[in-house]
């Protein structure tokens, strides 16, 4: 059989900053933030100058379960959390080629880690985590699995 080989992503396939348009969840008007993409986490600043001085405006994490595509819009694309879905928009065609090819290569990286832990001395355990939706007397919950 043959062994299917995985390349390394280097540390700039997974990196990227710049300006991006995000629309608000509640004010649905459209605010240019400065997003910072590292360590399977999207934070956005208001300006590059706060990146580690301020707090973030917001964050967005990025595990196995998010998803993202090209919206109808020109240069938008949306990522889909378990939590909810953020619109951005690129300023031109060239940079939303540039942010969808490293979200792929971050998604693709946290999809290929285990997710089966084991340690010396107990059996391999299945680790999970995220929202399941139990129905209760006909009524659905959604509740959160696998807490830290």
């Amino acid at each position: 059989a043959e062994l299917l080989r995985t390349r390394s992503l280097r540390r700039e396939e997974l990196e990227k900053s710049g300006y991006l348009t995000k629309l608000g969840s509640k004010m649905k008007n459209w605010k240019r933030y400065w997003f910072v993409l590292s360590a399977e986490k999207l934070t956005y600043y208001r300006v590059p100058s706060d990146v580690g001085r301020k707090k973030p405006r917001g964050v967005i994490e990025l595990d196995c379960f998010s998803r993202f595509a090209r919206s109808a819009q020109t240069h938008t694309f949306e990522i889909a959390t378990d939590r909810r879905t953020y619109y951005l928009t690129a300023e031109s065609e060239t940079t939303l080629e540039e942010w969808m090819k490293v979200l792929q290569n971050v998604l693709q990286k946290s999809v290929r880690r285990p997710t089966v832990a084991s340690s010396e001395k107990s059996s391999a355990k299945v680790a999970m985590k995220g929202w399941v939706v139990k129905v209760d007397r006909g009524r659905p919950r959604k509740r959160q699995i696998g807490r830290a």
